[in-house]
């Protein structure tokens, strides 16, 4: 996971749309994206930002970089997935259940992240 990560370009960033500004998040430091009655909340090393959008609107810009669905709602950094078991994956402590549907993708995901492929 530490080779895996390191493929994470430091530099990499997401501007979220902040009440009255804008704040800039490291996609290194980004562990998981919520999404939530038309809101998106970021789960960083440092906090929890949000801004209104939706999952749809934004996955166009995390997709290649280390970031995979685990249901329609969560959106996972792989660098931070400490466990997958079954249908369950662990990040950061935190169980999430990986969606049925979404299960074959998530860890083909995976499998490309960890052998520096999914870049």
């Amino acid at each position: 996971l530490k080779k895996a990560s390191s493929h994470i370009h430091s530099d990499a960033v997401y501007l979220v749309r902040i009440p009255n500004g804008m704040q800039k998040i490291r996609l290194s430091e980004l562990i998981y994206i919520e999404s939530n009655k038309h809101y998106l909340h970021f789960h960083t090393k440092d906090g929890e930002y949000r801004e209104r959008n939706t999952m749809k609107g934004i996955q166009d810009f995390f997709d290649g970089k280390g970031f995979a669905m685990v249901n329609s709602y969560i959106m996972v950094n792989l660098s931070y997935v400490d466990k997958v078991q079954g249908s369950l994956i662990e990040i950061v402590g935190q169980q999430m259940l990986i969606a049925r549907g979404m299960k074959t993708e998530f860890l083909n995901k995976m499998a490309a992240f960890l052998s520096g492929k999914g870049m």
